[in-house]
């Protein structure tokens, strides 16, 4: 009879072991995967949220830079079209240092390499069409220059 108390025993302090190693082992995958989701993190914050702002401030320029040359060719006096072409020399060079700044930077896989240089691309095609709309501008031919913004740019 004591035999069987004593197997008894055994059994519940091999019950309370494994137990305690399921435990062990849960704990140690709960640290390992909270360190993987802090790695994850930090990776968001340090390169994504930053990377986000600054596509952010390009798109923000382009829109400025948009409506300064819809204003120019709005415009007929000289002395103000210089001003306003000053203004878009600004927020091309904007741009430029800013996309400059991301792909030195902030590329994060080949991917986003190649989204940036297919970025790129556009946009000098857009200034070869301002280009053209300014030209246009200067000559006071608005309704001409209206129709390239409209059509192409």
């Amino acid at each position: 009879m004591e035999k069987a108390v004593m197997n008894i025993a055994r059994r519940l302090q091999l019950i309370a072991l494994l137990v305690m190693l399921a435990l062990a082992f849960l704990s140690w995958f709960s640290i390992n995967r909270l360190s993987a989701a802090n790695n994850d993190l930090g990776y968001v914050t340090d390169n994504t949220v930053p990377s986000i702002s600054l596509i952010k401030q390009v798109q923000a320029d382009f829109y400025e830079l948009h409506a300064l040359i819809q204003t120019h060719v709005l415009n007929t006096d000289n002395n103000k079209m210089s001003q306003i072409e000053t203004g878009i020399a600004d927020l091309r060079t904007e741009i430029s240092s800013l996309l400059k700044k991301y792909e030195a930077e902030m590329l994060s896989n080949e991917e986003d390499r190649q989204l940036t240089t297919d970025d790129q691309r556009i946009i000098e095609q857009y200034y070869q069409e301002i280009e053209k709309v300014l030209i246009l501008s200067r000559d006071n031919k608005n309704t001409e220059a209206r129709d390239i913004i409209a059509n192409n740019v």
